[in-house]
């Protein structure tokens, strides 16, 4: 009744497929139309570069950049993501002694995307609350340009953390970012992004599908086809049948992956 009904084969011998061309076929009978369809889901896990203090969140790729770095031989790019939320965070758990203090964190972007990049300070409370202050954004005019965000730290603080942000929805899109400074001595470490030392494993879905079966009530032939990258973990294959009723079916037979 969801209109999504499926069967899922996963495939994990994927190794030798690395840099190859997949074809997944099979024969399809329905006299609907807009039923039936074939599906490639590649799922990989690659480890990201990530620098030393900092942690990675919202799906990002982070890269240690050499060409625009604002001071010193590094910086960090950071692409958007699809939910718009990608981030590296910084957090911070000796907090003994801020209770009531201001605080301010300030950095280098540059990006050349409005509304994309800027600054958060998050502080957690024994309690489990949350509160969060931002900078505002980066212009978006493809230059350095220093944000700021401050704020007064709660009583019963029990975390800090400091994130920078990229709002974008795409890979594709790209804050840099250098020269993180807090405002309180020694709170902030690496904020040059000169030390790299850490991975972190991002994983990623990317999917591809065949056309739909014409409704013919014959047997066609579906095939649908994949590049593989270069840290694939496991494929999904899945045959479709997009019919609400229960009493629609489709006929399945010799269903095959093939290596080009």
């Amino acid at each position: 009744s969801g209109g999504a009904a499926n069967i899922k084969y996963p495939y994990y011998e994927v190794q030798n497929f690395v840099g190859k061309r997949v074809t997944f076929t099979a024969y399809v009978k329905t006299d609907t139309t807009d039923a039936a369809r074939l599906c490639v889901m590649e799922v990989s896990k690659e480890k990201i570069p990530i620098p030393d203090g900092w942690q990675a969140g919202g799906d990002p790729i982070v890269t240690k950049e050499d060409k625009v770095a604002h001071d010193g031989t590094y910086a960090l790019k950071l692409s958007g993501s699809q939910g718009g939320q990608a981030n590296v965070n910084y957090p911070y758990i000796k907090t003994k002694d801020l209770s009531g203090k201001g605080i301010t964190f300030t950095g280098y972007i540059k990006t050349d995307i409005s509304n994309a990049g800027r600054l958060r300070i998050m502080e957690v409370s024994k309690n489990g609350g949350v509160t969060e202050t931002y900078s505002g954004f980066h212009s978006g005019n493809g230059n350095w340009e220093k944000l700021e965000v401050s704020k007064t730290l709660d009583s019963s603080i029990k975390t800090l953390v400091f994130t920078i942000l990229n709002n974008a929805g795409s890979t594709e899109e790209f804050v840099y970012a250098d020269t993180m400074e807090c405002s309180i001595k020694d709170l902030l470490f690496n904020g040059d992004f000169e030390k790299w030392s850490k991975f972190a494993e991002r994983e990623e879905h990317t999917e591809v599908y065949s056309d739909f079966h014409s409704g013919s009530g014959n047997w066609e032939k579906l095939e649908v086809s994949k590049s593989i990258g270069r840290f694939p973990s496991m494929l999904i294959l899945t045959i479709f049948n997009f019919n609400a009723s229960p009493e629609d079916f489709i006929y399945v037979d010799e269903a095959q992956l093939v290596k080009e």
